[in-house]
């Protein structure tokens, strides 16, 4: 044998390329050994032909030119070997970055067209058991060009230039992803194509290069691809209807592309149903019985229902079939859909496609067969919409659609023709029916034929329907008719649609006996006429009727002349009371804010539904404000005429004490609280005007009393406000003690202070100072302590725990002999009707 073929092979020794050498000697040198009868890699560059061999160096001093003139080849196709190369080169951006490709090889080849012009440079590298990178470069190492690593172990990688050169190298490194396989034998394909083809790019089509056509953004459909053939096609909608048009622009409006150069005559898109919208419906009726196989897989969402309410509970978003049904007398119709496969089925029942959540009657969305029952009216068209709950549900729906019909009979007996009266014709229907179904269940034309209600037609009927026609006097369903007759109110024994045709007032199962048509209070001229009438008589008058009411007991209410400023009604005595005030209609004074309507959307609008009051009184006075019959708010005002008011009070509920100054005249002003509603009810308003009482000796600072230990009563009655602050950190504002009293304590002990209002539900707040100078306190200096509600973990409480709400609470640190001064009061703005005690201790 040759020795050369048998014991020699490929030798990678690093930095000294490929040789030929036995194992031993490549092993000996430092080398990496390809195996026996393995060959260096060769290429000859005039005929395009490698030899498959190893490539030992990777770097870009050791690359391989595959072309380098326009005279060579500029399609090449070639093998070689990297599994033993070196990794030299930085890896490119489609691998991660920061490392570097292993087992690299790297090649350089002239992008160049035969006519001397630029080209689309294709590069495909398929490897042989590891994972691939391509990396193509301007320069070696130069800037990236493109990048592949996509095919994973075995999987080819391709890149493609567009319109590269003329005369400019491409240069093409090509190894291994990981370090796992290493390289192998690897094909490398590259071409230099100046081919056009169809390029469709958005609703046009040119004839480009694939580069280019890349570089447009556009789909390139092959060499040689005309744009006659390869960029329009057939685009169905969801009716069925085709238009030519690119694929893309296709795909803008939700078609359905049906390939390129697919022509629309004939039309080549599936049509839906015939009965896909209330337009062609499907027309059933009572016979009609069951419709297999029926399918929604073409059908569209035509008649939507989002807003279901109580037709089915649930909105029915996805494709539906229509039937229609116009019913021929007054029926209860029974349909649905059996057999569901596939899809979530609905079912609904309308009166008017162009508005199926308005005018549903019926619907079912329950699961498994969606069925229902309703009443219809004799010639009224009910469409019946089977459809999906499923917005775009998988083909293969599939169901059966059922309809059967039943008479309405039990709201008359013996009333089988169905006609509201009971006479000979119910005679002749029910005589026919007992003898043509006799024994038998009663088929849909006789259901109202069996009166004795029993499933069957025989001889129980006949009893029941004598007895009908003897009690039922020649009416079915009868009551009592109130009409006008020559302008009085008469009664009149009928049935509502003779009712009707009087213009009267029904009441089912009511007779002419004990007052049936009753008077009731009837306003009229605005209110200044009141007379007690039955409700037509009333209508005739154009009055309004008040059923119930009487003009002696409860007049009509009288039209507001004070419901705005400028009319405001003068209280001229005192006390003074207005009754029977029509608040609900009073007009809105948007132009003031009362601050107790905070919480309310009037805090955003202003007062609504207001009436004005003005009050001068003669001396200062405690004036206690009333407003009563409704949700109000009350509120004071003051200023030189209505165009300047300051607001002095406001309160919720709308009875209060207010103080007012003699010789000042005010505004009061009663609104609404809520402008959700208009207030129905009579307000009755009332204002009283007394001398207060005088303020306690101990009202102000100046005045303090001693207090000691133990409990001390507390009468807040007369106590006005002092003005001076709290502690600043009250949780409700305002941060002030109102009708405060002052009293000085001396500590009878060095230790702690315990102050509370414990055992008392009045709202209470308490302070103390660690000074009794009045000029300190009234000078603006801050209490020590302070307490609304004890238990406010922000105040931060040290006091006894009370039961009470809103007791109040502290502790102080105190020395013995040192006097202090303690204020006491209330959350509320004065007049406080508070009486309490105080409780006091000192513990060492």
């Amino acid at each position: 044998s040759d020795c050369s073929l048998t014991c020699e092979g490929a030798c990678c020794i690093l930095g000294s390329g490929c040789a030929i050498n036995n194992e031993a000697a490549c092993v000996a040198a430092g080398g990496a050994f390809g195996g026996r009868g393995t060959v260096c890699f060769a290429y000859d560059i005039n005929t395009g032909v490698s030899n498959g061999g190893y490539i030992c160096e990777g770097s870009c001093a050791d690359l391989v030119t595959l072309r380098n003139s326009p005279a060579q080849s500029g399609s090449i196709d070639i093998m070689f070997n990297n599994d033993l190369a070196t990794a030299d080169v930085v890896e490119g951006s489609c691998t991660g970055g920061g490392g570097v490709v292993a087992n690299d090889a790297i090649f350089r080849y002239l992008a160049i067209s035969d006519t001397n012009g630029p080209c689309d440079v294709t590069i495909t590298l398929t490897p042989t058991g590891y994972d691939a990178v391509l990396v193509v470069g301007d320069n070696c190492p130069g800037t990236e060009l493109a990048c592949s690593d996509n095919g994973g172990v075995g999987g080819a990688e391709s890149v493609t230039i567009p319109n590269y050169g003329p005369g400019a190298f491409v240069y093409i490194q090509a190894g291994d992803f990981g370090t796992t396989e290493g390289g192998g034998e690897t094909r490398l394909e590259i071409t230099c194509s100046t081919a056009t083809g169809a390029c469709c790019t958005g609703g046009t089509c040119e004839v480009l290069t694939a580069g280019n056509c890349l570089l447009a953004g556009g789909v390139y459909k092959g060499d040689g691809s005309e744009c006659a053939t390869s960029c329009f096609g057939a685009c169905c909608d969801a009716a069925g209807t085709c238009s030519e048009m690119t694929e893309e622009f296709c795909a803008g409006v939700s078609g359905a592309y049906q390939g390129d150069g697919v022509s629309c005559t004939p039309n080549p898109c599936p049509q839906p149903p015939a009965n896909d919208t209330c337009a062609t419906p499907t027309m059933v009726d009572c016979n009609t019985g069951t419709i297999s196989g029926i399918t929604l897989d073409l059908a569209n969402p035509d008649h939507t229902l989002t807003n279901p309410g109580s037709c089915t509970s649930f909105t029915a978003d996805g494709p539906e079939v229509v039937f229609a049904f116009t019913a021929p007398s007054d029926l209860l119709v029974h349909t649905g859909m059996a057999n569901v496969s596939g899809f979530d089925a609905a079912i609904y029942v309308v009166t008017d496609c162009l508005d199926t959540n308005g005018s549903c009657v019926a619907g079912d969305d329950s699961g498994g067969v969606e069925e229902v029952t309703f009443p219809a009216t004799q010639g009224v068209t009910y469409y019946i919409i089977t459809d999906s709950y499923t917005a775009a549900p998988d083909p293969g729906t599939i169901f059966d659609f059922f309809i059967e019909c039943s008479a309405i009979c039990g709201t008359c007996p013996g009333d089988v023709n169905g006609d509201s009266l009971l006479n000979g014709l119910d005679i002749q229907a029910f005589t026919a029916c007992y003898l043509s179904e006799f024994g038998a269940t009663p088929s849909a034309a006789c259901k109202c034929a069996d009166v004795a209600d029993d499933n069957v037609i025989d001889a129980a009927d006949i009893a029941a329907f004598v007895d009908a026609l003897l009690n039922g006097g020649g009416i079915c369903n009868a009551g009592s008719c109130c009409y006008l007759d020559g302008g009085l109110t008469t009664c009149v024994v009928t049935d509502e649609a003779g009712c009707n045709t009087l213009a009267g007032v029904f009441t089912l199962g009511a007779d002419c006996n004990d007052d049936p048509c009753p008077a009731g209070r009837c306003c009229s001229n605005g209110g200044a006429t009141c007379v007690d009438l039955p409700e037509l008589e009333c209508a005739a008058l154009g009055g309004d009727f008040a059923a119930g009411l009487n003009c002696t007991n409860n007049p009509c209410p009288q039209p507001l002349t004070h419901d705005d400023c400028l009319n405001a009604r003068v209280v001229t005595t005192i006390p003074y009371t207005d009754s029977g005030v029509d608040i609900g209609s009073a007009t809105d004074d948007f132009n003031v804010f009362p601050d107790c309507l905070a919480g309310s959307c009037d805090a955003l609008m202003g007062a609504n539904n207001g009436v004005w009051y003005t009050y001068t009184p003669d001396f200062d006075c405690n004036a206690t404000i009333g407003a009563t019959g409704f949700d109000g708010a009350t509120s004071v005002w003051t200023g030189s005429d209505c165009a300047n008011l300051t607001q002095v009070a406001c309160s919720d509920p709308s009875t209060f004490n207010v103080d007012l100054t003699g010789g000042v005249q005010y505004w009061i002003l009663v609104s609404n609280w809520s402008c959700l509603s208009e207030p129905v009810a009579l307000l009755e308003f009332s204002i009283n005007c007394e001398v207060p009482p005088p303020p306690p000796v101990n009202d102000e600072c100046a005045g303090a009393l001693t207090i000691m230990d133990g409990a001390t009563p507390i009468d807040l009655t007369a106590a006005t406000d002092s003005g001076l602050p709290a502690c600043g950190d009250f949780t409700l504002a305002p941060d002030a003690v109102r009708s405060d009293l002052f009293y000085t304590y001396v500590a009878t002990c060095t230790g702690t202070l315990f102050v509370d209002t414990c055992g008392n539900s009045f709202d209470a707040r308490i302070a103390i100072y660690d000074t009794i100078d009045c000029a300190t306190i009234n000078g603006g200096a801050l209490p020590i302590e302070c307490n609304d509600d004890h238990g406010n973990a922000i105040e931060g409480d040290t006091g006894n725990v009370c039961a009470e709400t809103l007791a109040s609470s502290f502790s102080v640190p105190v020395t013995a002999g040192n006097a202090y001064m303690i204020r006491v009061g209330s959350f509320g703005a004065p007049p406080s009707t508070g009486m309490f005690n105080l409780n006091i201790s000192c513990t060492p």
